[in-house]
């Protein structure tokens, strides 16, 4: 019986990055922002909430061994790769790219924003929305740790076994250890958009 808060990263406490084209705003260490307590929670390396302008975006570039996943929350971006790939990732859909050396690929906005996340494997991911509700339970297949990185809206954990609550709001993230998703309930009085990232280990 355990819920266990690990890390808590409130959003106004994330890195900022700021270009003409482009606002990223980065929950764990980028760029030139680093901090070696927030380097990583577990497999998860990096989750940044990027807002491109209109006609603008990521050029040719490369990653090394990452798996690469994008959620659009809105407008559109389109996809190139050196494998000749295209195609547009448009509002609620999400990309999933296996990135290895030797491929490059580019992403282009060609309407208001987008919401990016970088992670690695052996991990499994949820996008959960859900209109006001109390007492509910995550996802019965999570596993022993956590990540709740939360889009828009507020949310409440309450464990069951201690007096323990965490209250989140938009921007937020909360890494946690839980033995079971009936250890604890989650609440919101409006609608409420988060990802869900659960690993075995850290």
């Amino acid at each position: 019986m355990t819920f266990k808060v690990i890390k808590l990263r409130r959003s106004s406490e994330r890195f900022i990055s700021s270009r003409e084209w482009l606002k990223s705003i980065h929950t764990f260490s980028f760029a030139e922002h680093r901090d070696p307590s927030w380097d990583n929670f577990g497999k998860i390396r990096v989750i940044n909430e990027d807002i491109i302008s209109p006609n603008s975006g990521f050029g040719s570039h490369s990653h090394s061994n990452m798996e690469i996943i994008t959620f659009v929350t809105k407008g559109a971006i389109t996809h190139r790769d050196s494998l000749n790939n295209l195609g547009k990732i448009r509002e609620n859909e999400v990309q999933v790219m296996s990135a290895g050396t030797g491929i490059t690929h580019s992403e282009q906005n060609e309407e208001p924003k987008r919401n990016k996340l970088f992670i690695n494997q052996d991990i499994s991911i949820w996008r959960c929305r859900y209109k006001p509700l109390k007492g509910k339970n995550l996802p019965s297949e999570i596993k022993k740790f956590n990540w709740i990185q939360i889009i828009d809206g507020n949310l409440l954990l309450r464990s069951k076994y201690n007096s323990l609550d965490v209250g989140l709001s938009s921007g937020d993230g909360l890494g946690f250890e839980a033995s079971n998703a009936k250890d604890f309930s989650i609440e919101t009085e409006e609608e409420v958009d988060f990802l869900l990232f659960s690993m075995e280990s850290l």
